[in-house]
Parts: structure tokens; sequence; C-alpha cells
């Protein structure tokens, strides 16, 4: 469950994945009080966004199948796993998400995805390409983010053995560049929280390099629509854990 929720929030990452490159991450921007009312807005979007996309039938595999084929849909790890294919959908858009998998890799340490963004007349809008992979061996994330079939983000991030284990909570994300951040910041105790979920720390901290940039220029809505997409787990955890990274709960 908790890997089809991961797909589904990084196709959310499209709306900002041009955001993301070249941004420097300012070590204590997430403690500036200037963010306090993003911050709670971050709670808002969070309820809103589960209530606004519903789970949605998957009918266009035929038809995507034959613009991947075509190549007007680039794909890097062609082994697309159309068996486990689904969809979200609101007034304006259908999302379809396509896992691909690597079989070189053990499933937990294969985080790869293709999402594309439908209009209502069918259209192709938008597509992303995410691949995570991560090495228990090395301790690594290797991270690669294509939009519309261009890659916009590669980076292979060192991590360490307690990464890669259950409750390494004592570690907290290196979001802004650090081993250990301030006890007291956002970042920490919403990946605390969510590392108490059962979220592996590697895991947390390759999608925090995807989001970082969003959410260090703003806590609202491009944050949300980052982070939550339909929940690195069930919306209703998500709104959990962000409580308590804003009110240290």
């Amino acid at each position: 469950m908790f890997k089809k929720l991961f797909y589904l929030f990084m196709g959310f990452v499209l709306v900002n994945v041009t955001l993301l490159s070249g941004v420097t991450l300012p070590a204590k921007a997430e403690t500036d009080p200037k963010l306090d009312k993003s911050r709670e807005e971050l709670i808002e979007k969070a309820i809103e966004f589960s209530k606004e996309y519903d789970d949605s039938s998957v009918s266009e595999i035929k038809f995507l199948k034959s613009k991947i084929k075509q190549g007007a849909v680039k794909v890097h790890n062609g082994n697309l796993d159309f068996d486990q294919s689904f969809a979200k959908e609101n007034d304006k858009n259908k999302i379809v998400y396509i896992p691909s998998k690597d079989n070189d890799l053990d499933k937990e340490l294969n985080y790869n995805m293709l999402s594309i963004v439908l209009d209502k007349k069918g259209n192709i809008v938008n597509y992303i390409e995410m691949i995570i992979n991560g090495n228990d061996v090395d301790y690594t994330s290797n991270i690669s983010l294509y939009s519309n079939g261009k890659l916009v983000k590669d980076e292979k991030l060192q991590l360490n053995k307690e990464d890669f284990a259950k409750n390494s909570s004592d570690k907290s994300v290196s979001l802004f560049g650090e081993k250990k951040a301030n006890a007291a910041s956002f970042w920490s105790k919403f990946s605390k929280c969510l590392d108490r979920m059962g979220v592996a720390s590697w895991v947390i901290t390759s999608i925090s390099v995807v989001c970082s940039g969003v959410c260090v220029i703003t806590l609202g809505t491009a944050c949300i629509t980052c982070v939550v997409g339909a929940g690195l787990v069930t919306e209703g955890v998500m709104v959990k854990c962000v409580h308590e990274g804003i009110r240290g709960k």
C-alpha cells in the first residue's frame, strides 16, 4: 500500500519540477517566522487535496501504450508494469500512474514511476518519470527525475546504514544539507513522524531532495502539492505528521 501511495505522491511533483533546478537551500529558512502562515496553509491544503481527488478507473492504457511506443511519451525505464497502473481524478485532470520495476533490485529499494496527466478530453498535458533506487550495500540513493522526457535532476545521495533501517528517527532528513537538523525544526519532526509510520529514512531523504526547493521557498500551496500528493502515506497520517512538524506534538 505504501508503495502505491508513494507513486501517487510523486505524480504531483509535476507542477513543481521546474522550480527545483538551481535552488540554493538556506539552512535556517524553515525556522523563519514569516513562514508560519504558510505552515498553517500546509494543513489546510492537505485536507483540501483529500477532498478534491478521487480514485478513477484506468481506461487509457491502450492509448498510452501507443504513445510510448511511438515515442510521444519518452521513458527511460521501459520495464513498465501496466497491470499495476491506477489513476486519480478531479474536475480538471486525470493522472494515470504506471509503476516500473528494476528486476536487479529488491522491490523495497525500487521506487520508479511514470505519471501522465490527461485533460478531460484525454489529451496528454504533461508527464513525469521518477526513478529512485536505494542501495543498502553502500548506503546510497540514486535519484533521476525526467519532465516530459528531459532530465531535470540526477543526483546520488550518500546516506548512512541507519537510514536503511526502520525506526531511525534519531537521524533527521538531510533536507538542508545537514546530517542533524535542529530538533525543533518542522522537517525534523515531520520526518520522525513518518519514520514511526514505517517509512524508511532513506526514502524520506530522497523525497525531500525532490521537494526541498519548493518547500524552502514556501511551505504553502506548492509545498503541499509536492509533498502530499495523495500522501506519502494516507492523507490522515500525512495531516497528523504535518501537525507534529508545525506544532511539535
